[in-house]
């Protein structure tokens, strides 16, 4: 695995944390191309860089990756959207002012502005595990024009999930819409996921194709619900495709 830099370094904004970590390499002129990474429920921020849960290494493979590749990276922190469940992203609200987690989003695109470091703003991805994909999903939706390309890891599209009392509850059979301006989406789904469905990521890239959004599909027929490691280099992949 590739050596962290010091850090990560820790922010608050508006009373919510996030992290945030450089590359040991001088930005390019236009600055680093910056991506979000959103952790999965009952994780922390610190699961991307190695101080969060064991099972999280594999995505703190995937950062340590993105940042020899010249990433900057920023983990935010989520709450606890319901006060049975586990910390994770509060994805069922698509308006920005009835959410918990969107006006945070919004905040932290405004905070690029001023970020101390370099940032290429015509250069942002996102990449979300679980119920941070599920928030991914919803980040695209709702902030469509600030994302070069975003990756959707474990999860599906948040329209398609409904809260009940017994837990969110899959649509994965309606047709989905999506605006034209959607960003270029990758779906990384594992066969054997026992938390999202497969038919769920897989349905969830069928509609994106049949909206005629730029999307592409890492599927592992025998992958569990776990960051699927040996697919990172093709997300990076992915994002340095779609930079401007």
């Amino acid at each position: 695995m590739p050596a962290f830099p010091p850090g990560p370094h820790e922010e608050w904004l508006d009373g919510r944390r996030f992290l945030w970590q450089t590359p040991t390499t001088p930005p390019p002129p236009e600055g680093y191309p910056l991506l979000f990474v959103l952790h999965g429920a009952a994780q922390p921020a610190e699961a991307w860089f190695g101080r969060g849960l064991v099972w999280g290494w594999r995505q703190t493979a995937f950062a340590a990756q993105a940042l020899q590749a010249g990433y900057a990276l920023v983990a935010p922190d989520s709450l606890r959207p319901v006060a049975w469940g586990p910390k994770a992203w509060d994805v069922f609200s698509a308006d920005v002012n009835s959410s918990l987690d969107l006006p945070f989003f919004a905040a932290l695109i405004a905070w690029l502005d001023d970020a101390p470091f370099s940032v290429n703003q015509r250069a942002l991805y996102c990449a979300g595990f679980s119920s941070g994909a599920f928030m991914t999903s919803r980040l695209a939706r709702t902030f469509p024009r600030q994302f070069s390309a975003v990756a959707v890891h474990s999860g599906t599209d948040a329209d398609a999930i409904t809260l009940t009392w017994r837990g969110p509850e899959f649509d994965c059979i309606s047709p989905q819409n999506f605006s034209p301006q959607h960003p270029p989406t990758l779906v990384v789904q594992g066969g054997k996921d026992r938390f999202v469905p497969a038919a769920c990521g897989l349905h969830y890239y069928e509609q994106l194709q049949r909206n005629n959004i730029s999307s592409a599909l890492l599927y592992n027929p025998e992958g569990g619900h776990i960051w699927q490691g040996q697919f990172n280099q093709d997300i990076l992949a992915w994002f340095a495709a779609r930079g401007t």
